[in-house]
């Protein structure tokens, strides 16, 4: 069996931005030996990366872990972060945290998903050659759906990451339900939205998606699309003032 993954944290991406050469510097520091056999109570072999081993991170499944350090010449923060999973949903985060840095042309990123290094009770901003960005709530998403979710999107003028959200959302409200009751009213969206993770209260807020009503317009085009479902006796005004997350305090 693996080792226990001692940060886990379900639905955060835990980000990085490093100053490495490039591809082959990046392997050399990030890569772990993890050989899992194929006797379901055996041991895994397991040698932690230098990353691992300087931050203290301990054993998280190496498919967790997305780098990209594609060497020179420069490029910016933003268009690095654009190429790594899901970054449609956490990457204005982390680039807002990048800029209090004033972190722009960095050699890399690295991101380990359902991973919250803040656990750790020493963690630090910069060790090695790598710094710290954050920890952020993300959406996952299947890549074959992305064209369905950006093409609502393109017809509303917002950003794919809002429709991701909000889609993201609903999925995880349906799936809070007791069995058989899969369904719910604005209300009681509303409601799950507000007991949330700060985390991912944050994320919606740099989505734009500070208000009931502003939710309820990416979600009754969702229904639209097909990508959603409703009642027949629903509409969106049932989304009138039902939260406002522009006052919400950590």
């Amino acid at each position: 069996m693996p080792p226990p993954v001692r940060y886990e944290r379900t639905g955060i991406v835990s980000v990085w931005a490093g100053d490495l050469a490039g591809p082959d510097e990046a392997d050399a520091y990030f890569t772990e030996e993890y050989d899992a056999l194929d006797v379901p109570e055996a041991p895994v072999h397991w040698e932690p990366s230098p990353f691992q081993r300087q931050l203290g991170l301990g054993f998280y499944p190496p498919w967790r872990l997305e780098t990209n350090f594609p060497g020179p010449p420069a490029r910016q923060l933003a268009e690095l972060i654009s190429e790594i999973t899901f970054a449609e949903t956490f990457g204005p985060l982390a680039l807002a945290a990048a800029a209090d840095r004033r972190i722009t042309t960095p050699g890399g990123v690295a991101c380990v998903f359902h991973f919250d290094y803040r656990l750790k009770p020493d963690w630090r901003d910069a060790v090695g050659p790598v710094t710290f960005l954050g920890a952020f709530s993300f959406i996952s998403y299947e890549p074959r759906e992305y064209r369905q979710y950006q093409a609502v999107a393109d017809r509303l003028g917002v950003y794919d990451g809002a429709v991701l959200i909000v889609a993201g959302l609903l999925a995880d409200c349906s799936r809070s339900r007791p069995a058989g009751q899969t369904t719910f009213s604005a209300v009681e969206f509303a409601q799950f939205i507000r007991g949330r993770d700060p985390e991912v209260i944050d994320l919606m807020r740099a989505h734009r998606l500070d208000t009931s009503e502003a939710v309820g317009h990416i979600v009754f085009a969702l229904v639209d699309a097909g990508l959603a479902g409703k009642s027949p006796h629903e509409r969106p005004s049932d989304f009138d003032r039902l939260f406002d997350l522009r006052g919400f305090d950590r």
